[in-house]
């Protein structure tokens, strides 16, 4: 069996009347990459992108049901500007293998006056360093970010990042573990990431709550991107999570 690629593009992307609404072309932006078959995407433009070799360049359009799914009207909820008037500090959940930089993170506080919370953790592309390690291996790694700081900047991490596709792999499955070893030693907060169109918030949880981290220390993420309300309540049900990750569609006014 063929090993997944790791496969980085460049790409633009426009709506039905051809307007161009996000492009990775744009000075200060880098390419997107993601990793075959760990649903990091949307199916429908993965599917297109399979055959493809390096160099090739491709039109793709995805019908919604291969994407985020149909619009539902109900759910699109209008949100004032007003609404975002006095936001102090943000949460920034990139780690390490999604290009953390705390350098910046620090200089665009200073200048914007907004605090920033960066994370320790991992998402996707688990560090080969990691394979065949124990959880409490990792869990030291993460929590001297949180105690000492990061790459002997000073700034402490304030959460945990880590993710998983669905099913939930070997390498993956080891992340979760870490990170609840982590909370545990240092009572910092999870979050996760989900891919779309999946209840693999469920098992992410579960898994956590075997170490002992007590569900409303743990944020799922992306859950918007499986548009079902039974999988919505049951997540609400198990752990009275403090945050779903659940981004709603809005227009501004």
């Amino acid at each position: 069996m063929a090993q997944p690629r790791v496969v980085t593009i460049h790409y633009t992307l426009t709506n039905d009347q051809g307007e161009q609404l996000d492009s990775s072309r744009v000075e200060g932006r880098e390419p997107l990459s993601y990793l075959e078959g760990a649903q990091n995407i949307i199916g429908g433009l993965e599917n297109a992108l399979n055959e493809k070799s390096a160099g090739d360049q491709v039109k793709v359009s995805v019908a919604p049901a291969e994407g985020y799914g149909e619009v539902n009207e109900e759910l699109i909820q209008p949100v004032p500007r007003s609404a975002f008037e006095g936001v102090d500090t943000i949460v920034e959940v990139s780690p390490l293998d999604l290009g953390r930089e705390v350098s910046l993170m620090k200089e665009v506080s200073e200048r914007s006056g907004v605090q920033f919370i960066c994370c320790t953790g991992c998402w996707l592309d688990v560090p080969r360093s990691f394979w065949g390690r124990t959880p409490e291996f990792v869990a030291a790694l993460w929590s001297r970010e949180i105690e000492e700081g990061i790459e002997g900047t000073g700034i402490k991490a304030g959460i945990i990042k880590v993710a998983t596709s669905d099913p939930i792999s070997e390498h993956e499955e080891l992340m979760l573990r870490s990170a609840a070893k982590t909370h545990l030693h240092t009572g910092v907060p999870i979050t996760t990431h989900t891919p779309p169109q999946s209840w693999v918030g469920e098992k992410q949880i579960n898994i956590l709550k075997e170490e002992g981290v007590e569900p409303h220390h743990i944020y799922i993420g992306h859950i918007n991107n499986t548009p079902d309300r039974d999988y919505h309540r049951e997540l609400a049900r198990v752990g009275r999570l403090a945050g779903l990750g659940y981004k709603q569609s809005f227009r501004s006014s």
